[in-house]
């Protein structure tokens, strides 16, 4: 009697079936190694890191979940041509005519890009519609502010955006959970002079 490696075969039957229903190879490949393969809330497939030791739970598979746990109002600078910190005084008038473009980005102290989308998509409904993940602008125009006597005036181009405290979850294999807290800055549509004062 012979006995053969059905686990070999099974593996190869997998990647040849992948081929044949056009399943990118390194897909294949995640499946061969886990049958668990995630969906990211950006539309990209993540296979879960399983050990060869470890059999993954089936019902584990899902994507990670995000949830807003606070948000704020804030200002998001512009960076770019022509955009700086215009200062005059002390008193008097501060009036800046300028020609100006650049851009205003989301920036989030855990995670990248995924995480930024993942917290946009839920923070238009939950905080502002108003909320953009990035907002480039271009523009000519003239900004004139009174200063307090004696002090000095300060002028900025910004976007007035929001801080969005979020929460993460993610799900292993094995069904344990691992919980992550971040917050993300986001520009918004509204955007124009920030003016302040100071002593010196």
């Amino acid at each position: 009697m012979q006995i053969r490696n059905t686990t070999r075969y099974a593996a190869v039957g997998l990647l040849v079936g992948a081929f044949a229903i056009g399943v990118p190879t390194g897909l294949a490949q995640a499946a061969i190694a886990s049958p668990c393969v995630n969906v990211a809330p950006d539309g990209t497939t993540q296979a879960s890191q399983a050990s060869e030791s470890v059999t993954p739970d089936a019902n584990c598979c899902i994507p990670d979940s995000y949830s807003i746990t606070s948000s704020s109002t804030t200002r998001v600078p512009f960076t770019g041509t022509g955009l700086k910190i215009f200062r005059d005084g002390p008193g008097g008038t501060l009036t800046v005519s300028h020609s100006y473009s650049g851009t205003a980005s989301a920036s989030t102290t855990v995670g990248g890009s995924v995480e930024i989308g993942a917290v946009w998509a839920k923070a238009k409904v939950e905080v502002s519609g108003t909320i953009v993940e990035s907002n480039s602008t271009s523009d000519t125009n003239t900004y004139s502010h009174n200063i307090t006597s004696g002090k000095y005036g300060n002028v900025q181009y910004v976007s007035y955006g929001y801080k969005v405290n979020f929460k993460k979850v993610h799900t292993s294999t094995t069904c344990s959970t691992t919980t992550t807290t971040g917050t993300i800055t986001y520009p918004s549509t509204t955007e124009g002079w920030y003016y302040w004062e100071t002593s010196s």
